[in-house]
Parts: C-alpha cells; structure tokens; sequence
C-alpha cells in the first residue's frame, strides 16, 4: 500500500499534486509553491478558511491542513498517513485521496449547516 523507498523528484511531485488539486478538488486554489535542488519543496492550496501544504523535506511527505488558523491533526482523520513516511508517487497519490475525502466531508458539514 505504501512505498517509503523511492521518492519522486521534486519536480515530478509538484506536477502530481498540482494537477490533482485542478482535476479532483476545484475550489481549492494554488496560493504558492516553493522548490529548490536540496530536496525541499511544498505548494500550498486553499480557498477561504481552508489551506492545506503539502511539502518534503529532503524526501519525507509533510501533510498540513488548517482551517480557520487552526492546524488539524491529519494523522487522526487518517491514521495510515503515518505509513506514508516519503515522497514515493504512491505515498503522495495516498496522501491526495485523503485530502479529497477530508475536503468532501468538510464541505458536506458546511453544507447540512
């Protein structure tokens, strides 16, 4: 299910999730991306309250979610995200699904308000 072994080259990374988020989650938009030849890269989506980072850090996959200037804890809506130790293309096509179920189910609690 996960793969901690081979990361993806920043480069590759930011086109997997930057195409996700315009296919599968629409109303969140690119805010700002970062990438330098050490390894470390994030890109940050977002609309209103809602911003969620992604990033690496020389090869491990940082997942961040904040809604309203307040950090969730992304390992608890989704306990195997701690399996998801590097930035493999599976690891981050896991960590996307999570983060399309969490903004689905958030925007179903906003919607029944």
């Amino acid at each position: 299910m996960f793969d901690n072994k081979y990361v993806l080259d920043f480069d590759e990374a930011l086109m997997l999730i930057e195409s996700f988020f315009r296919v599968e989650i629409t109303q969140l938009k690119l805010m700002s991306q970062f990438r330098n030849s050490a390894g470390y890269w994030s890109i940050k989506h977002g609309f209103r309250d809602v911003v969620i980072l992604i990033s690496s850090d020389r090869g491990g996959l940082n997942v961040e979610v904040n809604i309203g200037n307040r950090e969730i804890n992304f390992f608890e809506f989704e306990p195997l995200m701690k399996n998801a130790e590097v930035a493999s293309e599976k690891n981050i096509r896991f960590a996307l699904d999570v983060v399309k179920r969490f903004v689905d189910r958030f925007n179903a609690i906003n919607a029944a308000s």
